[in-house]
């Protein structure tokens, strides 16, 4: 078939979900679904697909419930470009004819049950995801949207997925938010929250909106609203609320110059002490070399959610903006903003609704937990909120309830899925972020949730367990999911866990945290002794441990394929007397086990 051939079916839809077969590898082929006929057909989805002209290697799907009774035309573009060799090219009566409905999910009574399916970590049922979006919590549930491709492993056709949750544990996976009704038109990263006052006059009935502002690669920085509770969305008819095609002028507020440039992600709160709403958004001039002064957050007001205007400018930051306020030690009369960016390294500072000011001090060089960029004129401190390099586009929850009050944050970990699983990638744990004071000053800490505990089995505990040179393996600790909590001392040396073949050691005389994947790649974090002792508290799942030191001052998400032949803990030490202080090992439930179970 040539590449330029298409293939059409139309048919009265009588059911929730199209199953796709997929092969990967093969050659993309374009798939558009319609409504109507003729000049009246109105084009309703559009995305690629590595469809399957043998045996696939999973089903995927499209959730069409919204269109049920209409008549509906599916059309197959043969692909351009050439499938992998020994792949089959694919757009002809045959595949299109594979194409099913149907009522239920592909591979429904698999699902969660996978063997590389992350038992304590968000995944999507099927296809790829990244960044969390919209984070957002309403009517006692917490919404987790996500950038979702959820026809192939691969990114692409990038929408909105969406899931929900009671407790931060336990996701139910939704029909997904939006998505492109136009390939190429992605609905890129951004934030949700709601307008409890109808500020932006989009309110029809007794419930608040649930207001989302994305990026569209099309158009700009956009707006969607629901008023069921996340389940459906309207665009906002003038969209887009936002176009960038100006550069701010950073030295003169008034002036404009036209020059193209890249925008995306925007996050969106209501600023209470000014009673209007602040967007922060990632901007890029494409037409330069890209460097520290090219990639900029700005920072935008607004009294009505749909009119913005520019207020300020911070150079040197780039993509996923994050802007908060927090409690120092939990103290209401000390507070500070903190803003991050992608890659969860963060500043300090102050803020008035329209501009940050980080903290700034001269002259010294060196912090071992430090990273820097000029900022301006001055110079602006960036620390480190997690290390190595596994987890990107962080983001925290809008609206949690003042009762609760804290800080939640969920991240992207960039996880090691092997192939042939029918879903790629998946969310971090839910964590608690909090500003305390330490001896190198006031820093950001992350813990995990406390209601991860209830998943908690029987405890395991030892105490006072020696060792010189070599390690000793603790009976009993092979359980596939651990929560393990750890303090030790040594007399130098290294010491620590092995935890299902990945080593976590601490070196007294480098006083790093060093953690050792089986493929020998490490990742290393300075810390120092707390009182003389390290603690740790490390979560494992099949597919990444996630270790906080020292009551969260260093958090290390790590992404990888846990051994299934050395599932077990061992208590480690090279080069010095160590002591186990006290170790308490928790087998953890999966979260999935009601799902999959059919509860």
């Amino acid at each position: 078939m040539k590449a330029s051939d298409q293939v059409s079916r139309r048919f009265v839809l009588r059911h929730r979900y199209i199953h796709f077969p997929v092969t990967n590898g093969a050659a993309k082929t374009m798939v558009s679904l319609s409504l109507g006929s003729g000049d009246a057909a109105e084009t309703v989805m559009q995305f690629q697909v590595e469809l399957a002209a043998g045996q696939p290697d999973f089903w995927t799907y499209a959730d069409v419930s919204r269109w049920v009774g209409n008549e509906l035309t599916i059309t197959l573009e043969a692909p351009e470009s050439e499938p992998e060799p020994g792949v089959s090219r694919t757009a002809d009566t045959a595949v299109i004819d594979r194409i099913i409905e149907s009522d239920y999910v592909p591979d429904e009574a698999g699902l969660y049950k996978e063997k590389y399916r992350p038992q304590l970590h968000f995944s999507s049922r099927r296809g790829w995801l990244n960044d969390p979006n919209g984070l957002v919590y309403f009517n006692n549930e917490y919404h987790l949207f996500y950038q979702h491709n959820p026809f192939g492993r691969a990114w692409d056709n990038i929408g909105w997925g969406h899931a929900t949750s009671p407790d931060l544990l336990h996701w139910k996976e939704l029909p997904g938010a939006m998505y492109p009704q136009r390939y190429g038109d992605f609905y890129f990263s951004g934030s949700a929250c709601m307008d409890w006052t109808n500020s932006s006059g989009l309110q029809s009935g007794d419930e608040p909106v649930m207001a989302a502002f994305y990026t569209s690669t099309g158009r700009g920085q956009c707006l969607a609203y629901s008023d069921d509770k996340g389940r459906t969305w309207q665009q906002y008819a003038a969209n887009p609320v936002l176009v960038h095609g100006k550069l701010f002028d950073k030295h003169n507020y008034s002036a404009h110059i036209p020059l193209w440039h890249e925008s995306r992600d925007p996050k969106v709160f209501y600023y209470e002490p000014g009673g209007h709403w602040v967007m922060v958004v990632y901007e890029q001039h494409v037409d330069e070399k890209v460097s520290g002064d090219d990639c900029l957050f700005a920072i935008y007001t607004s009294s009505n959610m749909i009119d913005w205007e520019k207020q300020s400018e911070l150079a040197g930051w780039y993509e996923c903006p994050e802007l908060f306020e927090l409690a120092v030690d939990g103290d209401p009369g000390h507070k500070k903003w903190v803003l991050y960016g992608v890659d969860g390294r963060y500043a300090l500072g102050s803020f008035d609704g329209k501009t940050f000011v980080p903290e700034t001090r001269g002259g010294e060089a060196f912090d071992p937990y430090l990273s820097f960029r000029p900022y301006l004129d001055g110079l602006s401190f960036k620390y480190m909120a997690q290390y190595g390099n596994m987890m990107l586009a962080a983001q925290t929850f809008n609206d949690i309830p003042e009762s609760d009050g804290r800080r939640l944050q969920i991240g992207w970990l960039r996880s090691a899925t092997p192939a042939g699983m029918p879903f790629n990638q998946a969310m971090s744990l839910a964590c608690e972020l909090t500003l305390r004071r330490t001896d190198d000053g006031i820093r950001l800490f992350t813990w995990p949730v406390r209601e991860l505990e209830r998943l908690r089995g029987d405890k395991l505990e030892w105490s006072g367990v020696n060792v010189e040179e070599g390690e000793v393996t603790l009976p009993g600790t092979n359980a596939e999911l651990l929560d393990i909590v750890a303090e030790f001392t040594a007399s130098g040396g290294e010491a620590g866990l092995v935890v299902h073949g990945v080593k976590v050691l601490y070196s007294w005389t480098r006083q790093k945290l060093v953690c050792t994947l089986p493929s020998g790649s490490e990742i290393a974090a300075p810390l120092r002794p707390l009182n003389g002792a390290v603690k740790l508290r490390m979560i494992a799942d099949r597919t990444s441990l996630e270790i906080f030191a020292n009551d969260g001052r260093v958090y290390i998400p790590a992404a990888v394929l846990l051994s299934d032949e050395e599932k077990r803990v061992a208590w480690i030490g090279k080069g010095g007397s160590a002591t186990l202080q006290r170790l308490d090992v928790y087998p953890l439930q999966s979260i999935w086990r009601h799902q999959a179970d059919g509860g």
